[in-house]
């Protein structure tokens, strides 16, 4: 259910009610609307996203154009959408930036995610992972985290950057487990495959996306769902808590977010989304690029944008990890 505009958080009530007029004066909305994405085109987040933008422009009067706004660490296309002001302009983001830009950035973010952004609602959530090259001795999470223990700081596990999801999992297991490794930021997933399969990488927590078809033809191994419980994707494979880690979770989501000028706007475009999630042909098509349909209420993912800070923020400044 898509939550009444009366319960929506007070500050972005006060937001909307604050903002100067919007250009639309007629009904909202009076010309095709823009979906910026703030990734590059191809990947799983591409794909949802412009799922999502196909679902609402068959829910709304005028279409939802995908845009792709790459660069930044996802930064130049959120300030994007935070500073338009033409009122038909929408962001389909991932976690990190809403809940670990602003501690990675600090006064640098060129944004505010409670001030400039108005959450519609939760999409879909990505499981993670444990992938190993096919040479490498570990068989099974234990099996790695026994390597580990072995030879502290040797093994070095990838991700895409600082403060990534991946990164951010992947230290999160290793002080969960006791063990310490090194850290390899990349840029893409594209380029951390090859140095996998040569095994000049140990282990890399990500989805499926690049890494399934790598264990599919033989060149890597998946010991495990980063996340608590099994994933429906590769059932076979334990979840964390039955490994001994309850409550760990290994995911990415992802969520739509409008200017909080469109604040009035957010009960309807958030009944689109249930509207579209409930259906048996959404599942489907999510599954197959390696998202699981996740709806929420704008307070709830609200909230979980501040779980996520709270989970990842003491994390960020015990490591002092900082922004590439």
């Amino acid at each position: 259910m898509s939550e009444p505009a009366a319960v929506l958080p007070r500050r972005l009530v006060l937001a909307a009610l604050a903002a100067p007029a919007l250009a639309h004066a007629e009904a909202w909305p009076s010309r095709p609307l823009r979906l910026v994405i703030p990734y590059g085109p191809g990947g799983a987040g591409d794909a949802l996203a412009r799922q999502t933008a196909a679902a609402l422009s068959r829910a709304l009067p005028q279409p939802v154009v995908p845009e792709n706004r790459p660069g930044g660490n996802t930064l130049i296309g959120a300030e994007a959408v935070a500073k338009s002001t033409d009122g038909h302009t929408l962001l389909f983001c991932s976690s990190p930036t809403m809940s670990t830009a602003p501690i990675l950035y600090g006064a640098r973010l060129p944004y505010a995610p409670e001030r400039d952004f108005a959450p519609v609602g939760l999409l879909a959530r990505t499981p993670y992972f444990v992938f190993v090259p096919t040479a490498s001795p570990a068989q099974d999470l234990p099996g790695l985290i026994a390597l580990a223990r072995e030879q502290p700081g040797k093994l070095s596990y990838a991700s895409i950057g600082n403060g990534t999801v991946g990164h951010m999992t992947s230290e999160l297991l290793a002080r969960a487990a006791g063990i310490s490794w090194n850290h390899v930021p990349y840029r893409s997933y594209g380029a951390i495959a090859p140095d996998l399969i040569a095994g000049r990488l140990d282990v890399v927590i990500a989805d499926l996306t690049t890494f399934g078809p790598l264990v599919q033809s033989g060149h890597a191994r998946v010991l495990a769902a980063a996340t608590e419980r099994r994933s429906a994707f590769l059932p076979d494979l334990p979840g964390m808590a039955e490994l001994g880690f309850p409550g760990f979770d290994g995911s990415i989501w992802f969520g739509l977010f409008a200017p909080t000028a469109l604040v009035a706007e957010v009960p309807r475009l958030n009944a689109a989304l249930h509207a579209w999630q409930a259906q048996p042909e959404t599942t489907r098509a999510l599954a197959a690029i390696g998202q699981v349909p996740a709806g929420s209420t704008p307070a709830e993912l609200s909230a979980l944008i501040r779980a996520d800070a709270a989970r990842f923020g003491p994390l960020i400044r015990d490591l002092g990890i900082t922004a590439e």
